[in-house]
């Protein structure tokens, strides 16, 4: 137990609070996004909180994952990879601490659903599929939809600590084309407490969308303990 937690997780874990937020299902994709980035705002302000992001899952314990297609000359056989996905909103990286290698960060114009669909790539994917070779500007496709490579960022623990890191891939969150709101976790950093945050984020969620459900308000740190237990 004591060697997995002070494993090297790929991210910062400290003072890091976790939100999960429903809206419910009067909510469609388009109205569930626009709550979703008003609710950000709100959080963006409060006292004492340095960032703040959003994301379809935190790293362990997510399940999201399902085979993509890489567009490879490297020589690795890369016609199906299995991979574990993350739909992240703005500033993603700098809140949660996850470290950019290589390329760039999704910006403004990316949350707008429109044109090629960027993404970032774990480093292990990166090294796998592109040895000796820029994965900057290569393409990516999951099913009809293509994608573009614009970033390369470093392995971090997406399912179990007991398991080694899978290949990750995150997209931006835009959420328009589904029928529902599907639920979002919000990564809020703090140079409080974290957990003296969790009445005022309540009351946010709360004020702009009475209805809406909220679980897992926790601390990441807690989140991990419960995952190792």
């Amino acid at each position: 137990m004591s060697v997995l937690v002070s494993l090297d997780l790929g991210f910062a874990r400290d003072r890091l609070m976790l939100m999960n937020v429903n809206p419910g299902k009067t909510y469609s994709g388009a109205t569930g996004v626009k709550l979703y980035w008003r609710i950000l705002a709100r959080i963006e302000r409060l006292p004492g909180v340095s960032g703040a992001t959003m994301a379809s899952g935190t790293f362990v314990g997510n399940r999201e994952s399902g085979p993509f297609s890489i567009d490879s000359d490297a020589g690795a056989d890369a016609s199906t990879v299995t991979a574990s996905g993350m739909e992240v909103g703005s500033r993603f990286f700098a809140t949660t601490g996850v470290l950019l290698v290589s390329g760039r960060d999704f910006t403004e114009r990316d949350f707008t659903g429109t044109g090629p669909t960027p993404v970032i790539v774990s480093g292990s994917l990166a090294r796998i599929f592109f040895t000796g070779v820029d994965p900057v500007g290569r393409h990516f496709k999951r099913g009809s939809r293509t994608s573009e490579i614009i970033g390369v960022a470093r392995d971090m623990q997406f399912e179990s600590l007991r398991e080694a890191t899978p290949f990750g891939v995150y997209m931006p969150f835009t959420g328009r084309l589904a029928d529902e709101a599907r639920p979002m976790i919000f990564h809020v950093r703090t140079a409080l407490e974290p957990s003296t945050l969790a009445p005022s984020l309540r009351a946010i969620v709360h004020e702009l969308e009475p209805a809406a459900r909220i679980t897992g308000l926790r601390t990441m740190d807690v989140f991990i303990d419960e995952s190792l237990s």
